[in-house]
């Protein structure tokens, strides 16, 4: 990171100085830099509150496109649900930047469960029938990505693509067992993952 810093304070001084092209290759080297050093670094593991983080991120992208899916103005109390959760994830960050894990651990509960709820009332209230199609649809996604899975060079996507299997092994059984929103929660992860694997997988 220091280093793309460097190229970039570079690139300023050859911009300063009007000389465009040079600038433009040290941009070019400061990007390659920076997508390096992401890609060394580590997946958290599953019960690592880092990789909670970053489910919980994963779930409110997912209640905020729900939320615009259909091109119409979302819903006030929607979009407030999803603002509370975004503060509440803003200070679980925090807490763990302070090392208050099991803080941050109750404030992304408490994130997760507001947009939870907030998916539910855009979607409607999960059914067995529904549910169950939503695993069927999320197994096709995960067919599709283990596909691209394979062959795909970045690392940790074989560690990722193993949490996204669990989520939907979690999920169809919490379906078989009656518990259909926390089944519809662990789906809303594992697409979330595998829509991740496909964006890190296509660079």
């Amino acid at each position: 990171i220091s280093l793309a810093e460097g190229q970039i304070a570079r690139s300023k001084e050859l911009l300063d100085a009007g000389r465009y092209r040079e600038a433009k290759v040290a941009l070019e080297r400061s990007e390659k830099t920076l997508r390096n050093s992401v890609r060394l670094m580590p997946i958290a593991p599953p019960g690592d509150p880092r990789s909670r983080l970053e489910e919980t991120r994963r779930l409110l992208e997912r209640a905020g496109e729900i939320a615009s899916a259909n091109g119409d103005p979302a819903d006030p109390a929607t979009v407030a649900a999803i603002e509370r959760a975004r503060v509440m994830i803003r200070g679980a960050e925090d807490a763990l930047d302070a090392g208050r894990a099991a803080e941050a651990l109750d404030m992304l509960e408490r994130a997760r469960e507001t947009l939870r709820n907030a998916i539910r009332a855009e979607e409607g209230d999960a059914t067995r029938e529904r549910i169950m199609e939503r695993i069927e649809r999320t197994e096709a996604l995960r067919d599709e990505t283990m596909n691209l899975a394979a062959t795909c060079p970045e690392p940790g996507v074989r560690q990722l693509m193993e949490r996204a299997q669990e989520r939907v092994r979690i999920a169809r059984e919490h379906a078989e067992n009656g518990r259909l929103e926390a089944a519809d929660a662990e789906l809303a992860i594992a697409r979330n993952m595998y829509q991740r694997i496909g964006e890190l997988c296509a660079r």
